[in-house]
């Protein structure tokens, strides 16, 4: 599949035609001595002032002569094309509000190029029909939506991959291989068995998926995700989260445990061991900045500096009291990358 060219030579410009055509000559005409004389006369007759068909003082316009002749008054005819066009135009104008589309057909064709094909749909959708490049942006659309679903599909896929992976390793590494005497097997096996149902429920039709199934029945005896989790639960699936630095998912376990089990006090103190592992690797992460002279005045990898700041934040999203330093420092990095930094 080919990603678009800009167009080439394509102008959203219309030819506008006068908005006004000339105005008809001898529209209005002094009347002669004459004619002023024949009025009053005829006011003083009681005459409204019309002058009968007959009248000998009746002037003879051009367009009526053209009427009298049987043709049709070209000035007049061009009067209400141009009138009709101008309507059009405003019309076009009004609904529009004067989109230039070619430029909106050409951020798209650059968002294509760029694999922002969300942001290419987005454009080439509000290419209005009739206009010069509307079959182009749909044929560009249809392009589009096709490399859309592709990307969707690879990341799709990937993160099954992902998923069965943790299950595969939880079984192997953390269940298996530690055996029913060890004090983790159990809730090793519901941490399991939680990641298996997440996988059920987000990819229903992947092949591994009956596999995956297969996991309940099998460790029913030793763990389930009915009855509400232990102490010894929590702690294992919150050891399991932030192996990944992911503090973030170490926080809805904490919930769910304080939620079903009323052990608030558990949960506070879980929650801040959780804050503290947080803050440990922010300072981890400052040390390596430093140690590898990302940090040096006037040498900053202020992108570097950037992303990673970034993504801690990410990571500790929804826990309180670890994020002051890494905005500052986040902020820091913009602000210079901003100036050209």
């Amino acid at each position: 599949m080919q990603v678009p060219e800009l167009p080439a030579g394509d102008s959203p410009q219309a030819q506008v035609p006068p908005a006004h055509a000339p105005a008809r000559s001898g529209a209005v005409r002094l009347k002669s001595r004459a004619g002023r004389g024949s009025a009053a006369k005829q006011a003083r007759g009681g005459a409204t002032g019309r002058r009968k068909p007959g009248s000998g003082a009746h002037r003879t316009t051009r367009s009526s002569r053209g009427e009298k002749e049987g043709g049709v008054n070209p000035a007049f005819i061009a009067r209400i094309a141009v009138g009709l066009i101008v309507v059009a135009i405003v019309s076009i104008m009004y609904f529009t509000g004067g989109t230039d589309w070619a430029a909106v057909f050409t951020r798209g064709v650059e968002a294509m190029q760029k694999g922002r094909h969300e942001l290419a749909i987005e454009h080439f959708e509000t290419v209005p029909e009739g206009h010069n490049l509307y079959s182009r942006a749909q044929e560009n659309l249809v392009n589009a939506r096709e490399l859309m679903a592709a990307e969707v599909a690879r990341r799709d896929s990937r993160k099954a991959d992902n998923l069965w992976n943790i299950v595969e390793q939880m079984r192997r590494d953390y269940v298996e291989r530690k055996g029913p005497s060890h004090p983790e097997y159990a809730p090793n096996c519901r941490y399991m068995l939680k990641r298996a149902q997440e996988f059920i429920d987000t990819f229903p039709a992947d092949p591994r998926a009956e596999q995956v199934r297969g996991l309940f029945p099998y460790y029913s005896l030793v763990a389930n995700l009915v009855d509400p989790p232990t102490e010894a639960d929590l702690r294992a699936e919150v050891y399991m989260r932030t192996q990944t630095w992911n503090y973030k998912a170490a926080l809805e376990p904490i919930v769910e445990y304080a939620e079903r089990t009323g052990e608030t006090e558990v949960a506070r103190e879980i929650t801040e061991e959780v804050r503290e592992a947080a803050r440990a690797r922010w300072v981890w992460w400052i040390k390596k900045l430093t140690g590898d002279g990302s940090l040096d005045e006037g040498d900053e990898n202020w992108r570097r500096i950037s992303n990673s700041a970034t993504k801690f934040l990410t990571n500790v999203e929804g826990l309180s009291g670890v994020s002051a330093d890494a905005i500052a420092l986040r902020d820091k990095a913009d602000a210079a990358l901003d100036a050209g930094g």
